[in-house]
């Protein structure tokens, strides 16, 4: 896919080994940084794993993290710091992507 992306022009990163596991963190951790702004991985860590306890993880969330028993998983500090760092990165994207979706939600839902 990355292969694909670039050869039309669209900038794409090399995809890490772990991929999977920071896919399933990204969108808890997100709102944690939406929540919080700032604060350090081991906080954020747990912010993540208070999350998964209280069943805030989605199915496919928890599959990509490797994670079977939410009331008794650890997370690697790495995995956390890694997908932080490439969430902070790309944070003015996924603002203006996200605005970009809720304007298409509102204008779809003023025409129904």
């Amino acid at each position: 896919m990355r292969y694909a992306a670039l050869e039309n022009g669209i900038p794409a990163r090399e995809l890490p080994a772990n991929w999977r596991v920071l896919a399933g963190m990204a969108g808890l951790l997100a709102e944690e940084i939406l929540a919080w702004a700032t604060g350090d991985i081991e906080s954020f860590a747990d912010g993540l794993l208070y999350r998964i306890a209280s069943g805030e993880a989605s199915a496919s969330d928890l599959k990509l993290m490797n994670i079977a028993d939410t009331d008794d998983c650890e997370v690697s500090f790495e995995d956390v710091g890694e997908t932080v760092r490439i969430l902070r990165e790309g944070w003015s994207s996924l603002q203006e992507e996200a605005e970009y979706l809720i304007e298409i939600a509102e204008t779809e839902s003023a025409r129904q």
